[in-house]
């Protein structure tokens, strides 16, 4: 199950959490799945293989999803910024 936080970390890097959370949750039914039924197993984990590599190698040519620019912290840390200078505005 280790390999389901990997594959949701590495795509919530590439993709956003919400998508990171999705192949997390999906990546650990199907080795559910792999655990349960063995003659799925090598086939899952090949999939799930190509997918992790195949996101670590084109992630980043993605539009606009993978050369982020913008903080971790999204929004929040840009209005924190803006009220912090609102209130040293009002102190002066």
């Amino acid at each position: 199950m280790v390999a389901a936080l990997v594959i949701g970390g590495v795509t919530a890097w590439y993709l956003g959490l919400r998508a990171g959370v999705i192949a997390a949750v999906l990546s650990a039914a199907l080795m559910l799945v792999a655990m349960f039924v063995p003659p799925t197993s090598l086939g899952i984990y090949i999939v799930l293989g190509v997918y992790v590599v195949g996101l670590y190698f084109f992630g980043s040519k993605l539009p606009g999803l993978g050369n982020k620019k913008s903080s971790p912290l999204g929004g929040w840390k840009t209005q924190a910024g803006k009220w912090a200078i609102k209130a040293k505005s009002l102190w002066k």
